[in-house]
């Protein structure tokens, strides 16, 4: 039986049944339309149809090291909120069970995967073009992604991450294209908050007034930790707008990332920081999430830079 390469069509695939799902928000034409509502309007905007009845599909996570195992958490309850569909959740226990799930024809409704020419074809998984043609959807995938994803016979199975049209920023101007985020633990967000008079970080100056509020307040806690080792600067990387690999445009020309200046103010600031004892030299040896999840979970961390 045919999969779903990623999660997103299901939503698409749903809103061509007649009968069986109820129409809320239309979404705006981004070519032409102000958008000036809040980053939450516009992302609810994105689920045109809701189903009427609960659905439970299954969901493969073609990544071992994923550390979730079931469908919960604050971005999925808001997502079966949205559209009434849940997912039971199987993880990979390593990098063949993919290709055993392909040859024995066990897969998943829902694969999650990086693995596109694997599964990008007909035999495998529904093509999005097919789907909505079948089932007579209102979506019309943007050239530039119908560009970016198309398989070897021009169809789109998935709309990869990694990238995004430059009006998509546009509508979500918070959005962090990196992907790297940093959680807080709430009790010492609002202590150093009060304590720096803030009502809110915005800027990497501010960020260290709260390391530092930090370290007098609790000096056994650790301000800033990376997850990874591996991944290190990811987080400098997405708040400076610098490269992580490649190329990058420099002055119209494409350049290594690493001369880019940008990614020269990463590493400096990086350096500061573990001179400055925001992070433990030790994190830097750190391969994996382990250390750092059972260091945030006993309460030693304040902010941790996770993928």
């Amino acid at each position: 039986m045919k999969k779903l390469l990623i999660l997103l069509l299901v939503v698409a695939m749903f809103s061509g049944c007649a009968g069986n799902v109820s129409e809320v928000n239309q979404p705006n034409d981004p070519d032409t339309d102000q958008l000036e509502e809040s980053d939450t309007d516009l992302v609810e905007e994105t689920f045109k149809f809701k189903v009427e009845e609960p659905v439970t599909l299954s969901m493969f996570v073609d990544e071992f090291w994923w550390p979730y195992s079931d469908w919960s958490g604050d971005m999925p309850k808001w997502f079966t909120e949205m559209t009434n569909i849940d997912f039971d959740v199987t993880v990979a226990a390593d990098t063949t069970e993919l290709s055993m799930l392909v040859a024995s024809g066990t897969l998943q409704d829902i694969v999650v995967t990086t693995q596109f020419n694997m599964l990008a074809n007909s035999d495998l998984c529904y093509a999005w073009d097919d789907l909505i043609e079948e089932y007579n959807i209102d979506y019309a995938i943007h050239p530039a992604y119908k560009f970016v994803n198309s398989a070897s016979d021009d169809k789109v199975y998935t709309i990869r991450v990694g990238w995004s049209a430059d009006y998509e920023y546009e509508k979500y101007p918070t959005v962090n294209p990196e992907g790297t985020a940093l959680v807080l633990r709430k009790d010492i967000l609002e202590a150093v908050l009060n304590e720096t008079g803030l009502e809110a970080i915005t800027t990497v100056e501010e960020l260290e007034k709260c390391f530092d509020a930090c370290k007098e307040l609790y000096p056994d806690v650790v301000p800033f930790t990376i997850h990874d080792s591996n991944q290190a600067t990811r987080y400098l990387e997405a708040v400076y707008g610098a490269g992580h690999a490649g190329l990058v445009d420099i002055d119209d020309e494409a350049m290594v990332y690493i001369y880019d200046e940008k990614y020269k103010t990463v590493l400096l600031k990086m350096n500061e920081w573990v001179s400055k004892g925001y992070i433990e030299p030790e994190n830097f040896s750190w391969n994996g999430l382990s250390i750092a999840m059972e260091k945030a979970a006993a309460s030693q961390v304040f902010a941790m830079a996770s993928l």
